[in-house]
């Protein structure tokens, strides 16, 4: 290999390295976008954990709230945004940990935050809500959460019709909001993919105007636990 070979293959593996760099940064900057240490956030606590009782919620060692089991709580303010902030659920009046997460709050945002399973496969989920900008008229804003584990299957969410509104939703995982006409009352789950045996999923006429995470629960059969936003 020649010298002047040798130098112009030394500047580009410089430039792509750094290229990759520059790469990597950029990257990791857009990932802690509007998380900020110590900023205000507002999280609303969900008790769908069957047999666990009254529950306290920690964040970072702080109590937030008390929620009775098949309950929720509307949103509290507090100031602890940041990376990989410790969320501890506690049965009240015990320091024992029920359930925990980690999580990484932005600022100036709404959090719901699902404590769900039983004894030592109870887990949080943590679903970020948004803005929570209200539905149009004559619309109710909803989105399903899968934490059954009696169905850990994906499903499909529809109407009574066959229509789906939600498919694929795996177990542990979040839908997007969708808006649907006031008054809906039941839906059917499937197994994905599939529309032999649903699974009824019922709750209280959804109102007008108002936005609802519904919660589909269970180990033993599938249920529902609805919680409004607004």
């Amino acid at each position: 290999m020649t010298m002047k070979t040798s130098k112009t293959l030394f500047r580009k593996i410089s430039l792509f390295a750094a290229v990759i760099a520059f790469t990597t940064v950029f990257s990791s900057c857009s990932d802690d976008d509007n998380i900020e240490e110590g900023m205000s956030l507002n999280l609303k606590v969900v008790n769908a954990a069957e047999g666990s009782g009254s529950q306290e919620l920690y964040l970072e060692g702080t109590k937030i709230t008390t929620v009775a089991e098949g309950e929720s709580q509307g949103y509290v303010a507090t100031a602890n945004s940041g990376n990989n902030k410790n969320l501890e659920f506690k049965k009240s009046g015990s320091t024992e940990v029920y359930a925990s997460q980690k999580v990484d709050f932005k600022n100036n945002n709404n959090y719901t935050v699902i404590l769900s399973g039983t004894g030592n496969a109870a887990k949080v989920t943590v679903a970020e809500d948004g803005s929570l900008t209200a539905p149009a008229s004559g619309k109710a804003k909803v989105r399903f959460v899968h934490l059954s584990t009696k169905v850990d299957n994906s499903v499909d969410i529809g109407t009574e019709s066959g229509q789906n509104l939600i498919t694929g939703l795996g177990y542990g995982k979040v839908s997007n909001f969708i808006e649907v006409d006031a008054g809906l009352a039941l839906l059917n789950a499937n197994v994905s993919g599939t529309s032999s045996n649903p699974i009824a999923l019922r709750f209280a006429n959804l109102a007008a105007g108002k936005i609802y995470t519904v919660v589909i629960k269970g180990s033993s059969e599938v249920s529902t636990q609805i919680v409004a936003h607004n």
